[in-house]
């Protein structure tokens, strides 16, 4: 009798460590949900591969960009102007790629950048109108 005594308690016991281990797993749980759910938007990725455009014109603003990444690549542009402007922008990263092309105009303003990366390559540009 009193080891089934001692069995019946152990297993209450166990029993009353699982229920609040399940307890704190799902609180745990719900906090990092609401953690994640309060996250600021984002801005979608932007990708603009042009082969030979003619006066392609692209004018990105952005307020408060958050891990975003921009990333345009023109070859052989001719005319094609590139205005981007980010107002406090945070773990972003804008990659701007011209390759042999002539009469182009690039823009690049970033106000109150934190971890913030610019790559700029002009690869054979000229000044010349085409």
């Amino acid at each position: 009798k009193q080891w089934y005594q001692r069995r019946v308690h152990g297993e209450c016991y166990l029993q009353l460590h699982a229920a609040m281990a399940q307890t704190i797993f799902l609180l745990y749980f719900a906090c990092l949900i609401s953690c994640i759910s309060s996250l600021p938007p984002n801005y979608d990725d932007i990708e603009m591969s042009i082969d030979q455009p003619k006066n392609e014109k692209v004018d990105i603003s952005q307020s408060n960009p958050n891990s975003n990444a921009i990333h345009i690549a023109h070859n052989n542009p001719v005319g094609s102007d590139i205005t981007i402007k980010q107002t406090k922008p945070y773990n972003t990263s804008v990659h701007i790629s011209l390759n042999v092309g002539s009469d182009s105009k690039v823009k690049v303003e970033m106000t109150d950048a934190v971890n913030a990366a610019l790559h700029i390559s002009f690869n054979g540009m000229t000044n010349e109108v085409g």
